[in-house]
């Protein structure tokens, strides 16, 4: 991918996430950009084919780094704490405006998010939490598919959140904090001992 068709796609995401993709128009993206209309409707035929190609490749992108997350945590609870980096990162651009504006205009695009957020990620988390009941790291008691999809619904919710807190905490203390209420709400005490070592290294630096 060209540098050029790559910051492009940089600058969208950001004006997409703040301002919507239905607000934002192409004269944004190339003023944002530093290129010229020319230049951008040289990598996109249209807004659509913009919007298309930016979450396609966005969800793409998150799913192959939650992929390489399961085979190298080294286990199940660093795994669960990394996964959830990557979805609290992933669902801060899709904010309730994004996906009400993707719903009605962009109907593509819309269906894949929603297959990624209600199909994949809840099997993945579903998974891990196999994997750490199989390890003595989760209680024997917890149903996977019920705490996968409650995480899930927490972790997509964080934006919603840290925005009714205002400033009264950092971002990454409300992260912290809502991760190690996921974790220490299924870990045996085993599992316990390592969710505080992982989380006192907690940090917010995963990149997608």
């Amino acid at each position: 991918m060209s540098a050029s068709r790559n910051k492009i796609l940089k600058k969208a995401l950001f004006l997409f996430s703040e301002y919507g993709p239905r607000t934002t128009t192409m004269d944004d993206v190339a003023a944002s950009s530093g290129v010229s209309k020319k230049t951008l409707y040289k990598y996109f035929e249209n807004k659509a084919d913009l919007i298309e190609t930016l979450y396609h490749r966005l969800i793409n992108h998150v799913e192959v780094k939650i992929r390489q997350v399961l085979d190298q945590a080294n286990d199940a609870v660093a795994e669960f704490l990394n996964v959830s980096k990557l979805i609290l990162k992933f669902s801060a651009f899709f904010p309730p405006a994004v996906i009400r504006q993707l719903k009605q205009d962009n109907v593509e695009v819309y269906s894949e998010l929603r297959l990624f957020r209600t199909q994949f990620l809840p099997v993945i988390l579903s998974y891990n939490i196999e994997r750490g009941k199989g390890c003595g790291l989760y209680k024997e008691d917890v149903n996977s598919n019920i705490i996968a999809h409650l995480s899930l619904n927490q972790l997509m919710a964080y934006n919603k959140d840290i925005t009714l807190l205002g400033h009264q905490h950092s971002g990454k203390d409300v992260q912290q904090q809502l991760v190690a209420c996921l974790l220490y709400g299924i870990t045996t005490h085993q599992g316990e001992d390592l969710a505080t070592q992982h989380l006192n290294q907690y940090s917010t630096t995963v990149q997608v």
